[in-house]
Parts: C-alpha cells; sequence; structure tokens
C-alpha cells in the first residue's frame, strides 16, 4: 500500500471533525477579534487621555515650575479628573485612578473602596510596567473586566479603563460551548482510529529515519535503516542511506581541509604576532614622540619618547587633549595640522610645545592619518629640535651682524696720491679730487666745513673770530 493510500485512509475520519474544529476555531477567532478590538478602542481612548490632559497637564506645571507646589498639583489634577467626563464609555465601562496602595482617587462609579477591594494587586503589576500601557483581564466575585491600565509616574497615579466581559461576549460564548462540545465528542471518536493509522503506517517508519539523521547528525556512519515499505517512505530511506554515505565521505574530507586551514591560521598568527612585536619594540625605542588621537584629539596612545620628552606619565597623557602640549602662540599651525591631516592625509612642519613644568621647546611635527582601535585616528611623530634651532638662529644672528659691519664700514686701503700744496688726491682712475670728496665717496665718514684759527687771522684778520685764543 502506497503512503499518500495510507494517509488517505487517516484522514477521513478528520473530515468530519474537520467541520467541528473550523466552528470551533471561528467562534474562538470572533472572541479574540472581539477582543483585540475593544483592547485598541479602550486603549485609543486612555492614550488620548493620558497624553492630551494629564501629561500636558503635568506639563505645563513643570514648564513653570510649579510641579513641587502642592496646591497646583491638586488644582491641576482635578481638572483631569473632570477631564474623564469627556470619555465616551461604554455602557458596562468605568475608569478609575489609583493614587497610594488600595487608595481609589477617582472612580467614575463612584466606588471609593473599589481599587482597595479587587485591583491593588493589579495596580501593583501596572506600576512595575511603567511607561507602558498595559492590557490584562481582572476577575473578581465572578465577574470579568478587561482593562487598559497605565502608570503616571509624576504624579503616581495609576489609571485603569475596564469594560465588563459578561455583556459583550455572552453570544459567542454560547456558541463557543456549544462547538466545543461537539468538537471534543467528535475528537473523542477519531483519536482510536487516527492515532493507530498514523502510528502504524507513518509513525514508525519515520521515527526509524529521524533516529538515522540521528545518527548523521552525530557523524555517526549508518548502514541500513530498517524500513522495508516499497512506499515513499521506504524509498526516502535508501536516499537517506546514499545521502548518509556521501555526507560520511565530505566530513573526512572536510576534517582534512580543516586542519590545514589550522596550520595556516597558526602560521599566520604567528606572523602577526611577530610583525605586532618589531613595530612594539621600534615604537617603544625609538628618540621620537609618537602620539596617536582620535578625531577629536584626545590622546589614545604615547610611546616611551613622549613621556620623556613632555615629561608626563603616560597616564597623565592618554585622554588629555593634544592642544594642552602646544604653546598657546603656535595654535594655529596646530589647527593647520588638524586641516592638513584631514584634507589631504599627511602634515609637516614646525611648532613649539610645552612640557609639564611650564617649559617651551621648538619640535618638527608630521602628522598623518590612520586607523587604529578600529577608528579613523590622527598619527603625530614628534621631533626635539630646540639645539638645532638654536643653533640657525645663532648662525643667522652672526650672519646678520656680519653684514651690518660690512654695511658700516669701508676700508680705506693701499698708497693714496695726494698734491703736496692743495692736498688733492688722485684716484684710480687719474682724477684729482678733494680730499672730502674722496673720503666720503670711499667711507660713510661726512664733512662740515669751518676754519681753523690760525687762516681766520690770516684770511680775515678784521674779525675777532677766536677771542678765546688771546
Amino acid at each position: 500500500m502506497r503512503l499518500q493510500t495510507k494517509i488517505s485512509m487517516a484522514l477521513l475520519p478528520l473530515v468530519a471533525l474537520t467541520i467541528f474544529f473550523v466552528g470551533t476555531w471561528a467562534v474562538i477567532t470572533a472572541t479574540k477579534g472581539i477582543q483585540n478590538a475593544m483592547y485598541q478602542l479602550i486603549e485609543t481612548e486612555l492614550k488620548h487621555y493620558v497624553q492630551d490632559t494629564v501629561s500636558d497637564l503635568s506639563q505645563t506645571l513643570e514648564k513653570h515650575g510649579l510641579s513641587h507646589v502642592d496646591s497646583f498639583v491638586q488644582e491641576y489634577q482635578q481638572y483631569a479628573l473632570e477631564a474623564t467626563k469627556k470619555i465616551d464609555l461604554f455602557k458596562t465601562g468605568h475608569i478609575f485612578v489609583i493614587g497610594k496602595p488600595g487608595e481609589i482617587v477617582f472612580s467614575s462609579r463612584g466606588e471609593k473602596n473599589h481599587g482597595d477591594m479587587y485591583w491593588a494587586e493589579t495596580a501593583n503589576d501596572i506600576i512595575k510596567k511603567k511607561g507602558e500601557f498595559v492590557r490584562g483581564l481582572h476577575t473578581f466575585d465572578h465577574a470579568e473586566e478587561i482593562y487598559i491600565g497605565y502608570y503616571f509616574a509624576p504624579w503616581k497615579w495609576t489609571i485603569i479603563y475596564a469594560i465588563s466581559t459578561k455583556e459583550l461576549f455572552a453570544p459567542v460564548k454560547a456558541i463557543r460551548n456549544v462547538t466545543i462540545v461537539a468538537g471534543l465528542i467528535c475528537t473523542a471518536l477519531s483519536l482510536f482510529l487516527i492515532f493507530f493509522i498514523i502510528q502504524r503506517f507513518v509513525i514508525q517508519p519515520v521515527t526509524l529515519l529521524k533516529d538515522a539523521a540521528v545518527k548523521v547528525a552525530q557523524r555517526r556512519r549508518i548502514e541500513k535503516i530498517p524500513v522495508k515499505t516499497g512506499d515513499e517512505l521506504g524509498t526516502l530511506s535508501r536516499s537517506m542511506e546514499n545521502m548518509a554515505d556521501d555526507i560520511w565521505n565530505y566530513q573526512k574530507e572536510q576534517e582534512n581541509w580543516q586542519s590545514k586551514l589550522e596550520d595556516k591560521i597558526k602560521e599566520r598568527t604567528r606572523s602577526l604576532l611577530e610583525a605586532e612585536e618589531r613595530y612594539r619594540r621600534v615604537v617603544n625605542t625609538i628618540s621620537e614622540a609618537i602620539i596617536i588621537a582620535d578625531t577629536n584629539g584626545f590622546l589614545l596612545f604615547v610611546n616611551p619618547s613622549c613621556c620623556e620628552i613632555y615629561r608626563y606619565s603616560e597616564k597623565e597623557l592618554i585622554g588629555m587633549h593634544i592642544s594642552n602640549l602646544v604653546h598657546p602662540e603656535y595654535y594655529h599651525v596646530f589647527e593647520r595640522f588638524f586641516v592638513e591631516v584631514r584634507e589631504k592625509g599627511s602634515f609637516s612642519g614646525e611648532t613649539m610645545d610645552v612640557r609639564k613644568d611650564g617649559s617651551h621647546f621648538f619640535t618638527d611635527a608630521r602628522g598623518a592619518l590612520i586607523f587604529y582601535d578600529n577608528q579613523e585616528c590622527l598619527l603625530a611623530v614628534i621631533r626635539d629640535v630646540t639645539e638645532k634651532k638654536a643653533a640657525e638662529m645663532e648662525r643667522e644672528k652672526l650672519i646678520e651682524e656680519l653684514q651690518k659691519a660690512l654695511d658700516e664700514i669701508k676700508k680705506l686701503q693701499g698708497i693714496l696720491p695726494i698734491c703736496s700744496h692743495c692736498k688733492q688726491i688722485r684716484d684710480d682712475k687719474g682724477y684729482w679730487s678733494q680730499i672730502e670728496s674722496y673720503i666720503g665717496a670711499h667711507s660713510e665718514a661726512k664733512f662740515s666745513h669751518g676754519i681753523c684759527p690760525d687762516c681766520a687771522k690770516k684770511l680775515y684778520p678784521e674779525f675777532d673770530l677766536y677771542p678765546e685764543t688771546k
């Protein structure tokens, strides 16, 4: 007998049973649909009340700084309670507010002991889920109510909107009860026949196939599956045997590849560790300061030379902003460092930095954009060039002094031909010039003309130009 025939025989009793199941399902679905729709409706009403009234009034108090003034809080709470009159309640519905455990702040039915007697435990459950609209079914005195509850923390209010299920589901419940009873009777009559057919012709072979599949999953080799029927289950058993052989061969091949892959991973890991160790040695022994900072400028890594140059400990430097190491007069260079590294990917320039003790020194800074710790970071390599800078400044100062000396001094060298009578001097081109003209042309000296006492007596005897010589 083929498996299709076996299943058909098993399904014949289910036809009648399906009718009852469909009816039961329809009733249950309708019940759930009505219940969910009712939940959605009252939840919408409660949300509007909480968000548009209670929350708005509370926010108004907060906005004006009155949330701690009891008189204002009580007055606004009263406004909120009066607003419940605008809610379109169902005939069996009611809304109430619980303050302290067991204390009814408000009830649309005016039942002041209602919460204390029946709703205290439910209110506690709603408080535990503050910030959420909680759905539930509440039972007391053999009566059921579906409810939506919300805990409003600022005022410590538990707001509950409840509707009795008795009138809502009365017709549906009657149909459901009848359908369930009929379904149970048919189910009881059909179970035995269904169980026998499926157990004998389906479950037993499938169990054998399952056991074989478990062995395959456990990487155990199977020989034969004891299913000797000529139906689809028998064909499936033979196919599973072939598949198990293929899986077994593939597992062996996979184990070989896995072993080779593990060897490669170990080799690559060893190479990476060696490269990391080489990098660490270079970074720790290099004389330049190496700094890695995030894109906001906060230090993530420094090498020992950085601590030595700036005279901070590594713990002090990590987390510090890089601008704290720059002299205020060179902040413009620091800003250019950020811009060029981000836009061009690199930076090179000279700046002046500050040590922990306040002393400053000249540096040659080079920067680049790198990835560190799975994020984009700034790399700075800093070299102390104070001595080099001092030597350059000394050399420039010396050159400037020499140049100034050369500009101010013009030396007169060699033998100057001078007339023994008129005292004129002959230049290199053979021209005779007054002595003052020659010296003025070959030096920075300037002349002012006067007359000596002897010449004054000789040339101007009528004038007494030097009376003090008498």
